[in-house]
């Protein structure tokens, strides 16, 4: 089984459809297992007193999908941006 890494997993998943699909295309025409860096956590209900404090839309579970992700990783810089409430 193959895998592809891909790395800082962030987007306007609404204007991204048809790229991300075109992807998951790309990736289960190769057969590929992917993994992903998932910048940003869900939203908890307090921040981090940072300048950039990243957050997943709710789309982001059907985005991940969408490509066939079999796996994220949350360590990243980012990852407690919203606490321990967005990490979990």
């Amino acid at each position: 089984m193959p895998l592809v890494f891909l790395g800082d997993f962030l987007y306007d998943y609404d204007t991204q459809r048809e790229d991300l699909a075109e992807v998951g295309r790309h990736l289960a025409d190769r057969q590929y297992q992917a993994v992903d860096n998932l910048e940003g956590a869900s939203p908890g209900r307090r921040r981090l007193r940072r300048t950039v404090v990243l957050q997943q839309s709710d789309a982001a579970v059907e985005a991940l999908k969408s490509i066939s992700c079999k796996a994220v990783c949350l360590s990243n810089n980012h990852v407690m941006d919203w606490r321990r409430d967005g990490l979990e």
